[in-house]
């Protein structure tokens, strides 16, 4: 029987030096080979990643679209929520994009973390399918990146 550490090595055969699987893994040393480096990571996997980072990057252009649409029907009343809601659509777009990167690295609880996102995205694309929200498509691109990041070949990256 495993001991409970015995598979907290990063997956072989990426192309960097990862952390452990089941660290947190913040470390901004090389953050940008991290993000871009797909090296030893399954097809539908790097898919999944590259979708969480294109719903991450859809929602902050989603959220910034929506000022100006905002402004356009209301006025000037709700620029300044709008623009709270840009700052925040950023912030989350970090988060998604980090815990996307630790997701390509093998850790366990990010795809955990990820696979709640995902379902939270279902509930929101069809609330914003009836509110006709432009933030729908990053809704339905953060369901298919939950979806690839379960299929059989990307579940081999995290045994």
């Amino acid at each position: 029987m495993p001991t409970a550490g015995a598979n907290n090595a990063p997956p072989a055969g990426l192309g960097y030096a990862a952390p452990a699987r089941n660290t947190f893994g913040l470390d901004f040393n090389n953050i940008a080979q991290r993000f871009r480096d797909t090296t030893g990571v399954p097809q539908q996997l790097t898919l999944s990643y590259w979708l969480w980072v294109g719903a991450a990057a859809l929602g902050v252009v989603a959220s910034l679209i929506n000022i100006f649409a905002l402004r356009g029907y209301f006025g000037e009343l709700l620029v300044g929520p709008g623009i709270v809601g840009f700052v925040f659509s950023l912030i989350f777009a970090a988060l998604y994009i980090f815990i996307a990167i630790r997701l390509k690295e093998g850790a366990r609880w990010a795809r955990l973390v990820l696979s709640i996102l995902a379902g939270l995205a279902v509930i929101s694309l069809l609330l914003q399918l009836v509110t006709l929200n432009l933030g729908f498509i990053g809704s339905a691109v953060a369901v298919a990146a939950g979806v690839l990041m379960w299929l059989p070949e990307s579940q081999k990256h995290f045994a």
